[in-house]
């Protein structure tokens, strides 16, 4: 899987909703506000904002694999999203497979 420039993203998670059948798998990339869901943005802000870096994790709010696949699953739900549905594969960097442990913030809005 590639970013949208055709570079390899830095980090690749899937991700699935509870009750939905359907899962989504999404790249590490610059968020840019207009792709996110409402519920992401309200959720981002009580961290400081969406591509803000605040003081409890050196990532920028909106730009983790986990936070992309889950604003792609959420995109099949009606209605508000609840955060704590959503489970997620062991995220990987594809340049060398190692398995990257979840962020402060995908720990915050996740609860993993």
């Amino acid at each position: 899987m590639l970013r949208k420039d055709g570079e390899k993203p830095a980090c690749v998670s899937t991700c699935c909703y509870r009750n939905l059948s359907d899962t989504a798998t999404s790249v590490s990339g610059r968020p840019q506000v207009n792709e996110y869901r409402g519920d992401f943005v309200n959720k981002f802000e009580q961290l400081g904002g969406l591509g803000q870096i605040n003081g409890n994790c050196k990532n920028y709010i909106g730009n983790c694999a986990e936070q992309h696949a889950a604003n792609q699953c959420s995109k099949k739900v009606t209605g508000t999203v609840c955060f704590d549905k959503f489970s997620f594969s062991k995220t990987r960097r594809p340049r060398t497979l190692e398995i990257i442990k979840a962020c402060a913030n995908c720990r915050y809005l996740f609860k993993i």
